[in-house]
């Protein structure tokens, strides 16, 4: 039985002593200079981390020309989307009439179909936004509803847009007679921007 006693004491001898007491913390956040801690105390400093990236969400068209004079592919305006929002914006284009209308048919006159193209890309759209159709839209088919040039394809746009695109009327070289041949026509083209 003593030899139990002495493996007892000498355990107990073995495991430290400790203070029990509870240390004093001090927030020295905002005090801005050295501050002494007191034994078995402690100090400790919140750092308020920040991120913030100004919102930018920007739409520029420069009109070009709006004469279509001959066939072959006319430059009508340059665009440029500026966007860093991880929601993303669509670009839309629309005709009104569907063609170069005539204003009359006094003197036989035929509407005059066209393709609307978006391309001479320069920059760099975000990822997860893409041109639609590889930018080309027949007059007709842009009608009665927008066609949409670019727009978010995957969950979320994860790199900024910067770039710019020209817009293209093409009138196709079947029509090199009728643009010869007197008239007057009209179509309104209108492209749309709409941040999400």
């Amino acid at each position: 039985m003593k030899k139990y006693l002495v493996i007892l004491l000498a355990v107990l001898f073995m495991v430290p002593v400790t203070n029990f007491a509870q240390a004093t913390m001090t927030d020295i956040s905002s005090s801005g200079e050295a501050l002494k801690i007191g034994e078995n105390d402690g100090a400790f400093y919140d750092f308020d981390l920040t991120h913030d990236v100004d919102r930018i969400s920007a739409f520029t068209v420069v009109a070009q020309t709006t004469e279509i004079q001959e066939i072959g592919s006319t430059v009508v305006a340059q665009f440029t989307v500026q966007n860093n929002t991880r929601d993303g914006y669509k670009v839309e284009l629309q005709s009104e009439n569907g063609f170069l209308k005539t204003n009359d048919q006094l003197d036989g006159e035929d509407d005059i179909p066209y393709t609307a193209r978006v391309k001479n890309k320069v920059g760099q759209l975000g990822i997860g936004m893409n041109l639609q159709d590889q930018g080309s839209y027949a007059s007709g088919t842009i009608k009665d509803s927008p066609g949409t040039v670019i727009k978010l394809t995957s969950a979320k746009q994860t790199t900024a847009t910067n770039v710019a695109f020209d817009l293209h009327v093409d009138i196709g070289s079947d029509m090199i007679d009728e643009m010869t041949m007197a008239g007057n026509f009209k179509d309104t083209l209108t492209l749309t921007y709409t941040d999400l």
